[in-house]
């Protein structure tokens, strides 16, 4: 309810969480400004809110001795699978294999990030400085929070659900990014070529 009493709120307007949003929220007193990339106006004026990533601009407003407040988009309801494998279903029929591969060392990959991030975190500095380790450190403790929650257990890492899908497409439709009927739900997905318990 404090988002929709600020006087400027940096958004990408387009996005579907941000038309999600701008429906839960009444923002007609705020004015939408374009999302610039930084925090740079955030740090300047009490006033101001904007869109960013839990896991990077807290940890930068903090280091300049700012507390930003974090409104998770998701406790609006809105929570969407935010890193998903994608595929055709040609490559599904004819390479079952390769997707059950890439499928499995994908999550793999994710539980040893989450379990213990550092060498990862070392690598990605190497490879791009401006990205510094307690930035990656603060990232990574982040991460390892949204993925084990008690609705997730880290042990359903790459398991999807129908009623999830069907929340997300039921919310497209109500902010007008897809028709009614455009998705089958049941083709959205798969969980078949996860490990078997």
């Amino acid at each position: 309810e404090k988002l929709g009493q600020v006087s400027s709120l940096a958004v990408s307007s387009t996005a579907t969480w941000s038309l999600f949003l701008q429906k839960k929220i009444d923002l007609s007193g705020v004015q939408l400004v374009p999302y610039s990339g930084n925090v740079t106006q955030f740090l300047l004026d009490d006033d101001f809110a904007q869109q960013g990533y839990s896991i990077s601009e807290p940890f930068v407003a903090r280091q300049k001795s700012v507390r930003p407040r974090v409104l998770m988009v998701s406790d609006l309801g809105f929570n969407p699978y935010t890193s998903v494998l994608i595929t055709t279903p040609e490559v599904i029929k004819n390479r079952p294999e390769l997707v059950t591969a890439m499928v499995r060392a994908s999550i793999a990959g994710w539980q040893k990030y989450l379990d213990d991030p550092s060498r990862t975190n070392q690598a990605i500095h190497e490879r791009n400085e401006e990205m510094g380790l307690p930035i990656l450190a603060f990232g990574a403790k982040e991460l390892q929070e949204l993925c084990s929650t008690e609705d997730t257990p880290r042990k359903q890492l790459g398991q999807m659900s129908e009623a999830r899908w069907k929340t997300l497409l039921d919310q497209l439709v109500e902010v007008e990014a897809i028709k009614p009927g455009a998705v089958n739900v049941s083709e959205t997905f798969t969980n078949r070529f996860l490990e078997s318990e």
